[in-house]
């Protein structure tokens, strides 16, 4: 697929509404005008649609296994690579996660909209053990929803629908924005808001997209333990709700909440100790990443 049509298709998933940074009162989110058909603000707040492009796979981590054991890549942190079910193409599927206890590591938010980068960069800049793609964002490179980082805050946050991820005192939390509004507090020292929100009390969202493709998936959860997980599809053969099933029933995950992360041409993720070529790169820059580094 040539650059310029990819370019053209991922666009369709970034809006044009874009804020700058913000003082503690976060403004409402009046109106987004999309790009394309899809709005953000729905009735529905689990009705927002994600069309992202089909990209070619960027290396593999090694063979995936349902006997797959979590490994040990440094203090607080730990992968696996397993076979996972799709149902709407009833295929299984390489996905990698990432288990993070939120005790031994720093979790950081990271945005740069003036200087987005591939996965592969990310880690030169942050020096993470741990790096993913984080939110939505417009074609000049600004989150789409509500960012924090260091408790700094920027863009505006998305009302009815969505989730967000945070900080607050040092304690990871997901939250259905639905439900649970954002509001101001400046104990939350990282942030960030994307959608849909797949999994909550460990079952599946209901209205979640229907005007879907297939695609490459990522996702952020907390697990039963109060874990942190991060995680990508190695394969473009996802749905949104293939995932949030896969994330509500897979024991080895554990899942207790989950948000969607942007997927298609920002999936990316990039481990400490894992060679570059085993990984798996965003085809775009991102302006954004979730970091993770042990204490």
């Amino acid at each position: 697929m040539k650059k310029q049509v990819l370019s053209a298709a991922f666009l369709s998933v970034c809006f044009m509404a874009c804020g700058a940074p913000l003082t503690p009162n976060i403004p409402d989110l009046t109106s987004i005008t999309p790009i394309t058909p899809i709005t953000p603000i729905e009735p529905k707040p689990q009705s927002n649609s994600v069309v992202t492009p089909t990209l070619p796979q960027v290396g593999v981590l090694p063979a995936t296994s349902n006997n797959a054991m979590w490994r040990k890549v440094t203090v607080g942190i730990e992968v696996i690579n397993l076979r996972a079910h799709s149902n709407s193409l009833n295929v299984d599927h390489p996905i990698t996660v990432v288990r993070i206890d939120p005790t031994r590591v720093d979790i950081k938010v990271q945005y740069t909209p003036t200087d987005p980068h591939r996965m592969s960069d990310w880690h030169n800049v942050t020096d993470a053990d741990v790096i993913i793609n984080a939110g939505f964002f417009t074609p000049q490179k600004t989150a789409t929803g509500l960012l924090i980082t260091n408790g700094k805050a920027y863009g505006q946050s998305y009302k009815g629908f969505g989730g967000m991820f945070s900080i607050r005192d040092g304690k990871p939390r997901l939250q259905w924005l639905g439900s649970q509004p954002y509001t101001p507090d400046v104990k939350i020292t990282q942030a960030v808001q994307t959608f849909p929100m797949l999994v909550q009390n460990s079952k599946v969202m209901q209205n979640l997209p229907t005007e879907d493709r297939h695609t490459y998936r990522s996702f952020i959860g907390i697990d039963k333990m109060g874990k942190v997980l991060l995680g990508i599809t190695r394969s473009s053969s996802w749905l949104l709700s293939d995932l949030a099933a896969m994330l509500a029933s897979h024991p080895t995950l554990n899942i207790d909440s989950a948000l969607n992360l942007d997927g298609g041409a920002s999936t990316g993720i990039w481990l400490r100790g894992v060679p570059e070529g085993d990984l798996t790169d965003s085809y775009d820059t991102v302006p954004s990443v979730i970091t993770v580094k042990s204490k």
